[in-house]
């Protein structure tokens, strides 16, 4: 604690509070992207520092229900190119994640998030 009741801020915690501020993702920000599926084929992919997060940020802005929940992928960042603004925390259609996955594959050699199965829900790293 610095005199005056302020704290200092480690550079983790800086890096996270910028990486969350920024919308830039850094795997070393401690912030991760994570591919959440759902029953229906529906995608939400949300940036959290962890799945359990991904799905409770995903669940608190109504993208998907809890229940219908199946799986979710961390995304390796810093093997794929920039995941386009506009598809990151809002409810992606089977068609649209399909179209993502495919952009994905094609350009991160294979270290993209594999496709949902049906079943039991499970965590993986991709």
């Amino acid at each position: 604690m610095i005199a005056g009741g302020t704290h200092a801020k480690t550079n983790r915690e800086s890096e996270t509070i910028a990486t969350m501020r920024t919308g830039v993702f850094s795997p070393r920000g401690g912030i991760g992207m994570w591919w959440l599926s759902f029953i229906d084929g529906s995608v939400v992919i949300m940036t959290a520092a962890s799945l359990a997060q991904a799905r409770l940020l995903a669940a608190a802005k109504g993208l998907g229900r809890a229940s219908h929940f199946v799986e979710g992928t961390r995304i390796e960042v810093d093997r794929l190119p920039p995941i386009p603004e506009q598809f990151v925390g809002r409810i992606l259609s089977p068609v649209d994640a399909r179209q993502l996955l495919e952009v994905l594959r094609q350009s991160g050699a294979g270290s993209a998030p594999q496709k949902p199965r049906t079943g039991k829900p499970r965590r993986g790293r991709v």
